[in-house]
């Protein structure tokens, strides 16, 4: 089965010191779910992840990546 995860690092670097509301609202995305996503308490959705493709418009290995599990 494959792994979904999430660069923290990369999307700290585009919210630049905002805060977790200000940056949900940016992105569009509720701030309890960005912050469970920040905190990698939860793996990004369908939603998110268009989310953020879509207020950032970096390729998509920028922020996500895909793991097999062997």
């Amino acid at each position: 089965m494959a792994t979904l995860t999430i660069h923290k690092d990369h999307l700290d670097e585009v919210r630049a010191g905002r805060t977790i509301s200000d940056f949900a609202a940016e992105v569009d995305i509720d701030t309890g779910t960005m912050s469970r996503l920040l905190s990698g308490k939860s793996k990004p959705g369908e939603k998110s992840i268009a989310a953020i493709l879509t207020t950032y418009p970096y390729p998509f290995d920028h922020f996500f990546t895909v793991t097999d599990a062997a």
